[in-house]
């Protein structure tokens, strides 16, 4: 286009009104097996997704008689990558809120350090907290909060994290996997298989950044450097946002599974997962855990042999008994923690909108009447209780009998 500008070949008509447009589409993935050791296997894997939209004028001034442009620069577009989030997943989310609201003030300190603006250089109380921030740089200004959260949650130093809401490299995610213990002599008299494994995922997602329209014709608007006021007196970022989100899942944080020679099975997994969903239009921190463990038994009957009168006819059944024991436990929250809000530790910080724990039992027999006829016994419960006083806690349980056919 600046070719075509240079050569004076852009339509010189005053109503000629289409945007220039370029669409940019970025994909990284990663993926990795490695194994350091016989029989422990590690797969890595590692993304980044990020994809934009351009949009600028070039159009007829009649003032210096020829095109202009570019103008009115927009942009918008969306990003996602995997990333760490361990370094805070077992801190105390309160204590951890706390902090993000802490690190606002060094971050602030820092945009009106790198930035020349003298109007930053007046000391603006918060009429919430009592706290005095640089003006144009408040507690609720987006850069402010992107960077203290990012540096808080993702166990990162507010006194050096990047300001860029895009992340200088994604990290990779990872599945562990050992059944070593298999092979061990002194094991192998008593199991049949030992498994362990492990899976972590993280990702960072800003759903939709653009340009806002008050910064679209000024040139090299960069964060540290940013002139442009609000309506509220802060500085607008060079990228807006509704907001970001944190999502971890450690699922399973660990898993054990066993078969002995004895016939007898068990498992146990517990998982720790977790979303937090900042929000720029309105301030607050909506965060989401399921913390939970599953134990499940089992054991085999062989050739248990069952006699069934069907008639005059007796028929002498042989087969294996399977009988088995699942007990899992959840717990489930959403906590709402408003940032424009006076807090102390020690006191209940944010209000849980929803959430419960369910406690699930189940036993079940299973009896296979013939290669293609299977019957199973089973009985259920499941117990949840509200964590919010508007509902109330209930339980159900069931039991029947099933036949499965198989072609």
């Amino acid at each position: 286009v600046d070719n075509l500008l240079r050569d004076n070949l852009l339509s010189v008509d005053s109503l000629f009104n289409d945007p220039h447009s370029n669409m940019v589409t970025q994909n990284l993935t990663f993926q990795a097996t490695v194994e350091p050791i016989r029989d422990l296997k590690i797969i890595l894997n590692c993304t980044e997704n990020k994809s934009s939209q351009e949009e600028y004028y070039y159009k007829y001034q009649s003032d210096i008689g020829s095109v202009g442009g570019p103008l009115s620069y927009m942009m918008n577009g969306n990003y996602t990558a995997t990333t760490w989030a361990f370094a805070t997943v077992f801190a105390n989310p309160d204590e951890l809120f706390l902090e993000f609201l802490d690190n606002r003030s060094v971050v602030a300190e820092r945009l009106a350090a790198a930035n020349a603006d003298p109007y930053n250089e007046t000391m603006v109380r918060d009429s919430v907290t009592g706290e005095f921030y640089p003006a144009g740089y408040s507690g609720n200004q987006q850069t402010v909060l992107l960077t203290s959260f990012l540096a808080t949650y993702l166990g990162k130093d507010a006194k050096s994290y990047g300001f860029t809401p895009f992340l200088d490299f994604p990290l990779p995610n990872w599945t562990i996997n050992y059944t070593g213990f298999n092979k061990m002599k002194v094991l192998k008299k008593w199991f049949n298989n030992i498994n362990i494994s492990h899976k972590y995922t993280a990702t960072y997602s800003v759903g939709n950044y653009y340009t806002d329209a008050a910064i679209s014709n000024i040139q090299d608007y960069d964060y540290g450097i940013e002139s442009v006021l609000n309506n509220a007196g802060d500085y607008v970022a060079p990228l807006s946002m509704d907001g970001v989100q944190v999502s971890e899942q450690f699922n399973p944080l660990i898993r054990l599974s066993v078969s002995m020679v004895n016939s007898f099975q068990f498992n146990l997994s517990v998982q720790r997962n977790r979303m937090l969903n900042l929000s720029f239009s309105n301030n607050q921190l909506t965060e989401a855990t399921r913390n939970g463990f599953t134990f499940g038994g089992g054991y085999r009957f062989k050739d248990v042999a069952l006699s069934i009168k069907a008639g005059d006819k007796v028929h002498n059944l042989k087969s294996d008994v399977v009988l088995q024991l699942n007990i899992t436990y959840n717990s489930n929250k959403t906590s709402i923690r408003k940032i424009n809000q006076t807090y102390n530790l020690g006191q209940d910080i944010g209000q849980i909108s929803s959430g419960s724990e369910v406690w699930m039992a189940e036993l079940s027999g299973e009896y296979a009447i013939s290669e293609s006829l299977t019957a199973r016994l089973f009985v259920q419960t499941n117990i949840n209780t509200p964590y919010i006083s508007n509902s109330y806690p209930n339980s159900t349980t069931k039991g029947g009998v099933s036949v499965r056919f198989s072609f």
